[in-house]
C-alpha cells in the first residue's frame, strides 16, 4: 500500500502566498478609502499679511460633540489627527493679545460657558498639549450656530486692517478678531546722524553677540549711567550678565528709535532690548571726541 506524506510547512507557506496574492488588490483599495477626518487648510490675506489655519475635519456622525465627544474642562486639539496650527506672516493681535510672526499649535479648553484658546510655539509634538509647553491663552464665549456636520475654520468681516476668524462645529461657533501688525516704517537716519548711528549699530551688534569687551570699547572713559555705574562697573555688570546667560538670545528692536544730533553731541532714545529678562528700553547720550563718536551716558526704563 502506498503512503502519502504531507509537508505541513510547505502547505501553510503556499496558502499564505495565495492569500496575499488575492488580498493585495483589496488592501490597495483600502489605502484609497477617504480619511474619517480629512485634512484641510484656509488662508486669508488681511491687509498685506497672510494667516493660515491647517487642521483636520472630524464629523458629528450622530454624536453629541460638546460636553461628550469633546469633554468639558479637558484640553482638545481643536481638530483631529495631528496638531491644528495657525501661522502668521507678521505679528498679530488676537482679541488684543499679541503673538509674534510664526507658526503655532492650537488647542481649546472648553467649559459649558467659556472656551480658553491656547497657542503654543510647539507645532510638531504629539497632538496632546504638554504640561511644560509655553503657551499664550485667551478666553472667548462661544455662541450657538446652525448645525454643521464637519468642523470648519474660516474668516469673515474683512477690513483693510483686521478680520474675524471662526471655528464652527455641530451647533457651536467661536470667533476672534485677528489684527496683523502694521507694516514697519523704514528707519530714516539723517545724514548728520549717520556716523553716530554707525557706532550705535556696532554697540548693539556686540551686545547681541555677547561681546562685552567690544561693546564697552565704544564707551567714553568718563561714562556714567542712571544706575550710578562708571565704565568699569558697567563692564563687570555685563560680564556677570553674560556668565549667567542673560545675554543669550537677546535682540535689539529699533522700530521706535529716535536719534538727534546737536553739533558734537547726540541723544538716542527708545532702543528695545528683548531677552529672557523681558524687554528693556535703553537710551544713550553720545559725544564726538577726537573725530569719533562714543557713548557718555546710558539710561534704562
Amino acid at each position: 500500500m502506498s503512503k502519502t506524506t504531507i509537508n505541513l510547512g510547505k502547505l501553510i507557506l503556499g496558502a499564505a502566498v495565495s492569500f496575499a496574492a488575492i488580498a493585495s488588490p483589496a488592501m490597495a483599495q483600502d489605502d484609497s478609502t477617504p480619511a474619517p477626518s480629512p485634512g484641510a487648510s484656509v488662508t486669508q490675506t488681511i491687509g498685506t499679511s497672510d494667516v493660515t489655519i491647517a487642521y483636520s475635519r472630524p464629523g458629528v456622525k450622530d454624536r453629541k460633540v460638546w460636553g461628550e465627544l469633546v469633554p468639558y474642562n479637558e484640553v482638545w486639539r481643536a481638530g483631529a489627527n495631528a496638531r491644528t496650527t495657525w501661522e502668521f506672516e507678521t505679528g498679530v493681535k488676537i482679541n488684543g493679545t499679541e503673538l509674534k510672526a510664526g507658526k503655532y499649535g492650537f488647542f481649546i479648553l472648553p467649559t459649558e460657558k467659556d472656551w480658553t484658546l491656547i497657542f503654543t510655539e510647539d507645532t510638531t509634538s504629539p497632538a496632546q498639549l504638554g504640561d511644560a509647553e509655553k503657551t499664550v491663552r485667551l478666553t472667548v464665549t462661544p455662541e450657538e450656530a446652525p448645525m454643521r456636520e464637519r468642523l470648519m475654520y474660516g474668516f469673515d468681516d474683512m477690513t483693510d486692517t483686521q478680520a474675524t476668524a471662526w471655528l464652527h462645529w455641530e451647533k457651536m461657533m467661536a470667533k476672534v478678531t485677528v489684527e496683523p501688525a502694521a507694516p514697519k516704517k523704514p528707519l530714516v537716519i539723517s545724514e548728520e546722524a549717520k556716523p553716530a548711528f554707525a557706532v550705535l549699530e556696532q554697540v548693539l551688534a556686540a551686545l547681541t553677540a555677547g561681546d562685552v569687551d567690544k561693546m564697552v570699547g565704544f564707551y567714553a572713559d568718563d561714562f556714567t549711567s542712571d544706575q550710578g555705574m562708571d565704565k568699569a562697573a558697567m563692564t563687570t555688570f555685563l560680564a556677570d550678565a553674560k556668565a549667567q546667560g542673560f545675554l543669550d538670545g537677546i535682540a535689539a528692536n529699533l522700530d521706535s528709535l529716535s536719534i538727534a544730533i546737536d553739533g558734537d553731541k547726540g541723544k538716542v532714545e527708545n532702543i528695545e532690548i528683548e531677552g529672557s529678562f523681558g524687554i528693556l528700553t535703553l537710551g544713550f547720550e553720545m559725544a564726538k571726541r577726537d573725530g569719533k563718536w562714543v557713548i557718555t551716558y546710558q539710561s534704562q526704563v
